[in-house]
């Protein structure tokens, strides 16, 4: 395996730590405590609860638990062309703000409407004190946790609903409706009830 070994100076040891990954609507389930010890990066493979299987185009929610220590901030990578490299292309969504301690960050991963199926590597970092944009998949930190996983990107299934529904300019007799499209949408059926 060619893959970066991402470091950290001090890793885990003062609770900056990944206590807990899931991604809501797979099995993707991994609780791993709050015990302040090292090793820094894990590669975890091999039972359901390690993996998670992910429609192309789709948005899913990654719940990310840490540890002890607050101002934490994560990214996450798939290095879809298993080059064994996590591309700057390749991040597919990171924590919108700092994590506090035992807390949950909740951010969504959008799945690339031209992701090749099969198995890929997922890469999970946490970086204390450093903006979630700027984390980088494999340099030195002083203090967090990285952690590896096996997903399988499938091709959707069924119709693919838009994501992000809101509405906008709202009055008594008008409301602008918005929301994302997914993969290759272009048209799409509105229904309309009385609240």
């Amino acid at each position: 395996e060619c893959f970066c070994f991402p470091t950290y100076t001090n890793g885990k040891t003062d609770g900056d730590l990944i206590s807990n990954v899931v991604i809501t609507s797979t099995t993707l389930s991994n609780n791993t405590g709050i015990v302040p010890e090292n090793p820094s990066y894990t590669y975890f493979s091999g039972l359901p609860n390690l993996t998670a299987t992910l429609q192309i185009g789709y948005v899913y929610d990654l719940n990310v638990t840490v540890g002890t220590y607050q101002q934490q901030n994560v990214a996450a990578w798939i290095d879809y062309n298993d080059d064994t490299e996590f591309s700057p292309e390749e991040r597919v969504g990171y924590s919108l703000a700092e994590i506090g301690s035992n807390e949950t960050g909740v951010f969504p991963i959008n799945i690339d409407c031209l992701a090749p199926a099969g198995v890929h590597r997922m890469r999970i970092r946490d970086v204390w004190n450093t903006d979630a944009t700027t984390i980088d998949p494999c340099a030195n930190y002083g203090y967090g946790e990285t952690e590896d996983y096996d997903v399988t990107i499938v091709a959707p299934t069924g119709c693919q609903a838009p994501f992000a529904l809101t509405t906008g300019g709202m009055n008594s007799t008008s409301a602008e409706l918005l929301w994302t499209a997914g993969c290759n949408q272009s048209t799409w059926d509105v229904h309309l009830t009385s609240p």
